[in-house]
Order: C-alpha cells, then sequence, then structure tokens
C-alpha cells in the first residue's frame, strides 16, 4: 500500500505540474506572450476614436444642461446628483435656470467609424429618455429601448437625454444607464468590446496614464477648449477637449487624479470620462484578458495609503503571471504640464535654505517621492515584489535632467535610485521640432511643393541635414534621436537600470499656435504619418533602440484620430487599415522578442486570495493559481498524515 500511495501521489503532483504548465502554454501562445512593444492607450472620452467597452454609457461626455436653444446652459451645479453621478432630480435647487433636460454625447467626432445598428438601452428607475443626432427609438419598454444608430447622419454621435426622472417623486429617479453596442445586451458578461481587443492584442504592456487622467490638472476650472490650449503650450497629447462643454469644478474632469483612496474613481460610477478616469479594477481586468503587463501612474498628489492601496489591489487582482510598472505622475520636468509646477513648490518648501535652483529643487522632490512610492510598492508586493518594476521616468533630450532626478542630491536618504528603483524611462520622440515657430517659415514654404513637402520633411526626420539649426530650438530628426537612446543608455548601465520608453514615436504637431493654426501644416503632418516612409522609419528607430539594449517601448499611443492636435495613435479610428505606423509596430514585433528579465514570465510567486465580494469578480486564472495551490498544500498535508 505504501509504493501504490507513493506511485498515486507521483501520478497526481504530475498531473497537477501538467496543468500548471498547460495553463503556462496558453499564455505563452498569446499574440503578445513575446512582443517587445507596448502601447500607450488613447484617453478615454467621448471622442476618443477608441471605443473600449461595449457599454458605450461609460465612455460618454459630462452631463450638459441643454434647451431647446442652447446647446450647454452650464449649470450643473444647480442639479443634485447621487454619489455615483445620476441625476436626483432635474429640479433646480436654486429654483431657477434656463434648462429644460440633462443630455450626454457618445461617439462624438466619429463619423462612421463607430458600429452602426441597433443598440440595448436598459436602466433603473422611472422616467423619460429621448434620443437624437445618430439615433432614433425604435422600441420601449420600462427600464429599455431599442435604438436605431445610423453613423453616416451629418450629426455625429448619440445624443441621450433624460427629459423627465422620479416622476412620483418617490427617489426612483432614473440610474444606471447602459448603452449597449450592437451585439450586446444586457445579459452579457464581456466588458471590453472585442474590436478594442483585438486592435491592443500584439502589446506586450499598457500604459493607462491617459485612461487614469493623469494628466489633466490645470490651474482654475477646465471652461473650453481656448483655455486648455492655454495652459497646454506644450500639447504632447491630443487633449483639447471640444469647446461645447462648460466645466463648473475642476473636478468636474479628472484633477490629475485622486489624491486619497477613498475618492478614487469607483465600478459604480456613472461614466468614467468625469471623475478620476478609470477604476483601477478595469483596468487590471483588461491586462488580464489581454495576458498583458500593466503600466500605471500614480497621481502627482498621492497620498502614501492611496499609494499602497492601488499597489495592495493591483497584487490581489492581477494574474499571478503577470507584471505591473509603476511611475510617478507623467513628465515631471516638462513645464507644461501643472504637476511639474506642483512639484517645483514641494521642493522650494521641502529645501527654503538650499541655494540650488529651484528646477533642481522640483527634480530632487520629484525623485524623493519617485522612490518612496517604490518603496511603497515593494512592500505591498513583500515575496511578489520580483514583478513590478519601479521607474523614475525623465526628458530624453537632457540626460542632466535624469541624473537629477536619480540621484536627487538634495534628499538626505539619496541616491533615489537605490530605493527599489528598477528602470530610468524616456521618451525619445523624433520631429517636435518641425512643430516650433522658429523652424516655421521653411517648412510651411515646403508645402507649396508638388508634393506638398513630404519629401523634404521625410529627408529632415531621417537625415537632419535639410534646416538649419536654430539657436535654443534644438532639432530632434531620427539621428538625434538615436544619440539621446545612447547616451541614456549608458546613463542607465552605469546605474545598474534598465532603460525602458514610457512613450515614444514620431511627434509631427504644432508646438506654437502658428503652427497649430496653419492648415497646410496639419495636412503636411497628417499626411507624413499615412505615408509608407514613416513605416521605414519606425523600423530604423526600433532597431537601434533594440541595439542599444534598450527593453520595453511604449508607443504613444494605440490609437487616436489625426488632427493640428497631434497625429499620435497606431491607427486612427478602430476600423483603419494599412495604416504604416500599426504596421511596423507589427513587424517589429513579428522579428524581435523581449528576453531580458523584466518581460519574462515571474518565476516563482505566492498565490494571491481575492475577495469575491467586491465589484469586479476574480480573473479565472487567479481562480486556477489559487485551487491549484490549494490542492498541493492539502495533498502534501495529507501524505504527512499518511
Amino acid at each position: 500500500m505504501k509504493t501504490r500511495n507513493g506511485s498515486w501521489t507521483f501520478g497526481f503532483l504530475l498531473v497537477l505540474c501538467l496543468l500548471i504548465l498547460f495553463q503556462g502554454r496558453a499564455t505563452a501562445d498569446a499574440p503578445n506572450s513575446d512582443s517587445p512593444l507596448g502601447a500607450n492607450l488613447h484617453i478615454f472620452s467621448e471622442w476618443s476614436t477608441e471605443y473600449t467597452m461595449v457599454n458605450a454609457f461609460k465612455q460618454s461626455s459630462p452631463w450638459l444642461t441643454q434647451n431647446w436653444t442652447m446647446w450647454n446652459t452650464g449649470e450643473l451645479g444647480e442639479i443634485a446628483f447621487d454619489a455615483d453621478g445620476w441625476p436626483r432630480s432635474l429640479t433646480s435647487t436654486t429654483g431657477s435656470s434656463d434648462y429644460q433636460w440633462i443630455a450626454t454625447l457618445m461617439f462624438d467626432g466619429l463619423g462612421s467609424h463607430y458600429p452602426e445598428g441597433f443598440y440595448t438601452v436598459v436602466y433603473d428607475g422611472t422616467g423619460t429618455l429621448e434620443y437624437a443626432h445618430d439615433a432614433t427609438l425604435v422600441s420601449h419598454t420600462p427600464g429599455k429601448d431599442i435604438i436605431k444608430v445610423d453613423p453616416e447622419k451629418p450629426s455625429n454621435g448619440i445624443l441621450l437625454k433624460i427629459t423627465a426622472t422620479d416622476p412620483d417623486g418617490v427617489g426612483d429617479y432614473i440610474r444606471n444607464i447602459r448603452v449597449y453596442m450592437p451585439g450586446f445586451d444586457e445579459t452579457t458578461t464581456q466588458t471590453f468590446h472585442p474590436t478594442f481587443l483585438d486592435n491592443i492584442s500584439k502589446y506586450k504592456v499598457v500604459r493607462f496614464m491617459d485612461w487614469q487622467r493623469i494628466n489633466w490638472s490645470v490651474n482654475g476650472p477646465m471652461r473650453s477648449a481656448d483655455d486648455v490650449q492655454e495652459v497646454w503650450t506644450h500639447p504632447l497629447h491630443d487633449a483639447i477637449q471640444n469647446p461645447y462643454y462648460v466645466y463648473p469644478t475642476d473636478s468636474a474632469r479628472s484633477a490629475g487624479g485622486a489624491a486619497e483612496w477613498d475618492s478614487r474613481s469607483k465600478v459604480s460610477h456613472a461614466r468614467y470620462s468625469t471623475t478620476n478616469g478609470v477604476p483601477v479594477e478595469l483596468m487590471v481586468k483588461l491586462a488580464n484578458e489581454l495576458d498583458a503587463d500593466a503600466w500605471f501612474n500614480m497621481p502627482h498628489h498621492a497620498s502614501d495609503e492611496y499609494m499602497m492601496q492601488f499597489a495592495l489591489m493591483v497584487r490581489s487582482r492581477l494574474e499571478a503571471n503577470r507584471r505591473v510598472y509603476v511611475e510617478l505622475s507623467n513628465e515631471v520636468w516638462n513645464s507644461g504640464f501643472y504637476q511639474s509646477q506642483w512639484f517645483e513648490e514641494q521642493g522650494k518648501a521641502e529645501w527654503p535654505n538650499s541655494t540650488a535652483s529651484d528646477l533642481e529643487k522640483r527634480l530632487s522632490y520629484f525623485g524623493k517621492r519617485s522612490a518612496e512610492m517604490c518603496d511603497i510598492w515593494e512592500l505591498a508586493f513583500g515575496s511578489q515584489a520580483d514583478r513590478v518594476t519601479c521607474v523614475i521616468a525623465t526628458q530624453a533630450t537632457n540626460p542632466w535632467i535624469g541624473e537629477k532626478m536619480l540621484n536627487c542630491p538634495l534628499w538626505d536618504q539619496g541616491p533615489c535610485h537605490a530605493h527599489h528603483v528598477d528602470a530610468v524611462a524616456i521618451a525619445p520622440y523624433f520631429g517636435q521640432h518641425l512643430g516650433r515657430e522658429a523652424y516655421y517659415d521653411v517648412v510651411d514654404s515646403w508645402t507649396g511643393q508638388f508634393d506638398n513637402g513630404l519629401g523634404q520633411l521625410f529627408a529632415e526626420l531621417e537625415h537632419g541635414n535639410v534646416l538649419t539649426p536654430v539657436q535654443y530650438n534644438p532639432k530632434v530628426s531620427l539621428q538625434e534621436a538615436k544619440q539621446y537612446i545612447t547616451e541614456y543608455a549608458n546613463l542607465a548601465d552605469g546605474l545598474n537600470l534598465d532603460l525602458v520608453a514610457y512613450e515614444g514615436g514620431q511627434h509631427l504637431v504644432g508646438v506654437q499656435q502658428i503652427v497649430v493654426n496653419d492648415t497646410s501644416m496639419t495636412e503636411l503632418f497628417i499626411g507624413a504619418n499615412r505615408d509608407p516612409r514613416m513605416a521605414n522609419l519606425y523600423a530604423d528607430y526600433y532597431a537601434h533602440w533594440r541595439d542599444e539594449g534598450g527593453k520595453m517601448f511604449m508607443h504613444y499611443a494605440s490609437l487616436g484620430a489625426y488632427s493640428k492636435f497631434g497625429n499620435w495613435g497606431a491607427q486612427e479610428f478602430a476600423d483603419s487599415v494599412g495604416m504604416p505606423k500599426i504596421a511596423a509596430n507589427h513587424l517589429f514585433i513579428d522579428n524581435n522578442s523581449c528576453n531580458w528579465e523584466a518581460c519574462e514570465t515571474p518565476a516563482s510567486y505566492t498565490p494571491t486570495a481575492v475577495a469575491l465580494n467586491s465589484s469586479t469578480a476574480a480573473s479565472p486564472t487567479q481562480l486556477v493559481y489559487v485551487l491549484l495551490f490549494s490542492l498541493l498544500v492539502g495533498t502534501t498535508a495529507w501524505l504527512k498524515r499518511s
């Protein structure tokens, strides 16, 4: 019997190991399993061409107060909302108002680039919903409407209006509105749209910076597109808002992420485009569904408690064979972002007697806070800390900035890079000088040539020998970008850190207003991003990154419409085909592997119990790991008793 028990035990453990190996093999077969590229997701908004969820309402615009003559009366402050953002009543709290109903918009400006067909609208409560623009009501039953959407109509998007709510005054107001796209209804268990999943399936890592609204901090409320442009003097990202909207408070859009954990975005919120971005539960869920690693940014003003709770939630929900990158804020070196001002003020308060410049104080304080963040995540992950890659992100064109951040000489507990920092991250964009006013006259003259200037533009991008350098306006052709990559590779090697790219790619966009508003320049930049020669530049670019020892490269961005505010998307629309940048990305992924340590599946881990009574259930993979681990422990205990 002893021998037979031993044989049974060996057989059981063999089967168990095969099950674990089979699960690992399934993950390895994912299209991104060996990918050396990641992607930044486009901002989560009603005007993003990257529609992401089968319930389109989650990506709808902020509420609008409207009447028959005014698109937006700007009276949201007169409406009482519940904790999740649903209007309890349409009655003005002041007793006097101009609005007659409240509305929201989906798929704004996408034209025909979103699905036509029948959408299912379901909701709780009593009242009346009405539809306009591309949508017409087909049928109605209590709590459920079927609407027909025709994106070919001149007016783009779906306008949904609440024209009556809680008519009996018993508190049964309309809430929990869900707008399911064609092919889905209230019975679906799917969260993310299959087109969205397919478009990003080859990327090893997804960076959620824009989903988290990290950059959306400004001094004072954002009132219009013009106000935002005044703040975003360097519009790195397509963040110019639709001028339809008037925002009554900073909190109407994100204030750069929540500072405290209790104030974070919740799964139960009406939408994820108006508070603090997408809830962490759903970002982790997306990473799990993609078999991708996740890259999170901690808000600049996040408390230690926020960082710890965020890290613990990621540890408990992210599949055990997935890694996580963590970064503090975004581009603190870039004075065009409010967070850079915030860090500078903190640095000046921290070291008031230092003779260092204000910039040095900003960089040292950012390094200090980044180091503290890395220590917190290391503590939160404990025995699974090998799953975390903590990065300090710096300016690609200025290694001095990187050295100050990494060494933080003003902090008495430095150097900062010694505090569980794993990588230095840069954004080695190329072509940004072409959008500067200093080169405007020459570049604009190219647009009058037979090819609209594309020949001159690509010669300058590739070789940097067409434009004459202008003082204080350095050129960043592909050649200069390669040089910066090499310099940072040497810096990273000297500190025993990995070199990663938090963003990167082409950077053809107007930086000053004269370029932004020049239609010919916009057409030139858009044409270049649709030109096959861009794919050739990308191939050269990525090859140099690889040859210099660069690790994970995060392209900016996965998808996004081309406009005068930038041409960031590898694709323009979800249904775009033949785009050169996505072709170049896929070619590099197919022909290169990620063979560095931080890209491999973690060698060991401790399965973590997952709270099943939360708003987002545990993933199947997490449950499999927990079950198999429990069986192994139980079998071992039984053998000992035998």
